[in-house]
């Protein structure tokens, strides 16, 4: 995350990182890959619909249909219950193409990030193919 953190002119050092991994750790899960710890996923709802806080995948594990199966387990629940969910991403994150093929629309933005929210019924049909090719 530092490259992306960085190009937008946001704090890289351990003390921000911290931060960063500390913030809504309470709705944490450590992803992992035969029995090995390759990402961190934080989510959580509420009145709202769902909230994605935080995904991070091992550089190494990138581009291989995990953060597409994450996604897709939160994005279904929104899909049953009718709710939104919504999530930022980084401006220089390339991630935001991920989010965009799986409905997600950009509703604002500031100087660093974007923020995206997923409407049930507006998701396209490459989520669909997705999710389907998941279970």
């Amino acid at each position: 995350m530092s490259s992306y953190l960085a190009a937008v002119g946001l704090p890289t050092d351990d003390a921000a990182h911290c931060e960063r991994i500390l913030y809504r750790f309470d709705c944490a899960f450590i992803v992992c890959l035969a029995g090995r710890p390759v990402g961190l996923f934080k989510y959580y709802r509420d009145v709202h619909g769902w909230h994605i806080v935080q995904i991070q995948i091992a550089r190494q594990q990138q581009g291989r249909g995990m953060g597409t199966r994450l996604l897709s387990t939160v994005l279904d629940e929104a899909c049953r219950n009718q709710q939104a969910a919504r999530l930022g991403v980084l401006k220089s994150n390339p991630a935001k193409q991920l989010y965009e093929r799986l409905g997600f629309e950009v509703v604002s933005e500031d100087r660093e990030e974007y923020a995206m929210l997923f409407r049930p019924g507006n998701e396209n049909l490459t989520y669909a193919a997705s999710a389907q090719h998941l279970r």
